[in-house]
């Protein structure tokens, strides 16, 4: 176990090598993100080393399993649990390490997840990186089921997996320090959505990313809260996106909700924002039923109604806003179901960031749906390396 522990810190290490300029300006060995992408399914689930990075991001809501099956969302009535899990490819310039390492590799992959009970308003996080090597890391190429496996944190037996199961995606992960687990299938229930033109996402003046969305994923399966297992079932919001180069300069993070609405709408919005923290590039879209979805643009703004100190880590984030979408006549009041869900990283060259569970109701104060909001770059040092 020692022996994975001292690789674990070491591939932190590697992690905060990748932020220094150099590595960052290294873009001839990756393709750049271009419009009109051709997709492959399923092929294009599976990793692309092709793009300098690339994720894998899940988040949901859960309810103790019952023989109805019952989505406790939907009427109103706030589920028990909610998660996240995302697995992270960020590719590493083949003259980084020179000579012949053995710590020569040509992915660092890392993974993060969370666990939430919300009737407890307590929120566990746990992260796992690794350099990709034999016995830590695989990323698998179709049509293996396995997309990504890493293992478990420094200290935990078991690996965290990622795999196709033939109609959707299998996501487990193990923590025995956070006292958490879980192991979770998803079918979709809602076709895949592109976030913008054949998935061409503009971040920028100069940067974009390829993107697509499963927002509404049928999720089932058994979670393990302080070593209490409990069989669940839930709807969860699958995300994936790569780029070569996802911030522009000056850029140091965004905001991002997913919003899934009881009258079975759903939405996407981003912000990037700059050192002043103010809101740059922009976009959003609206999806409802099968219709194609509607690209909002930059027609809707983000209001803060409220802030929240973390007492761990010093950084304030928004935990309230006030959210207008005119070309839909909407105006929601969105708000952290409470504030304490801040990822604080334990690995060197790791950043902080805030992705938690959000409640939405109208200007009258009815209940209009749930969701996830994170936000990245709050913070002295938190500018994600991408």
């Amino acid at each position: 176990m020692k022996m994975f522990e001292y690789m674990a810190r070491s591939a932190g290490l590697l992690f905060l090598a990748i932020l220094l300029p150099g590595e960052r300006d290294a873009h001839a060995e990756w393709l750049d993100v271009m419009p009109h992408h051709v997709w492959e399914f399923p092929g294009d689930h599976w990793a692309n080393e092709d793009y300098r990075v690339e994720w894998w991001y899940f988040t949901g809501f859960l309810e103790r399993d019952s023989e109805s099956g019952e989505d406790e969302s939907s009427n109103g009535r706030m589920p028990a649990y909610a998660y996240q899990f995302t697995f992270f490819r960020i590719g590493l310039a083949t003259d980084s390490l020179p000579g012949a390492s053995h710590w020569r590799s040509r992915n660092l992959i890392m993974g993060h997840a969370s666990l939430i009970d919300l009737a407890r308003s307590e929120h566990r996080f746990s992260e796992a990186i690794y350099r990709d090597a034999p016995l830590l890391t695989h990323v698998g190429r179709y049509p293996d089921s396995v997309l990504v496996r890493s293992r478990a944190p420094a200290g935990t037996d078991g690996v965290w997996t990622l795999s196709w199961n033939g109609a959707g995606f299998d996501v487990a992960m193990t923590d025995d320090a956070g006292e958490i687990a879980f192991a979770l299938r998803t079918t979709p229930a809602r076709a895949l959505v592109f976030q913008g033109p054949a998935g061409y996402s503009v971040k920028g003046p100069t940067n974009a990313s390829l993107y697509y969305s499963f927002p509404r994923l049928d999720t089932e399966g058994t979670l393990t809260w302080s070593g209490r297992s409990i069989p669940v079932r839930g709807t969860s919001w699958m995300d994936r996106e790569l780029s070569s180069g996802h911030l522009s300069e000056g850029q140091t993070g965004w905001d991002w909700f997913s919003l899934r609405m009881n009258d079975g709408t759903d939405m996407m919005l981003y912000a990037l924002r700059d050192s002043a923290g103010a809101p740059g590039h922009k976009a959003g879209t609206w999806i409802e039923g099968d219709a194609p979805p509607r690209y909002l643009g930059d027609a809707w703004t983000a209001n803060v109604k409220r802030t929240w100190k973390s007492g761990a880590s010093g950084i304030e984030y928004p935990v309230a806003w006030e959210i207008r979408v005119p070309d839909r006549g909407l105006v929601l009041e969105v708000e952290a179901l409470f504030p304490e869900q801040e990822n604080r990283t334990r690995i060197p060259g790791g950043i902080n960031y805030w992705e938690g569970a959000v409640r939405v109701r109208d200007e009258s104060g009815k209940e209009r749906g749930i969701g996830f909001v994170e936000m990245t770059g709050y913070g002295e040092g938190n500018r994600p390396p991408l």
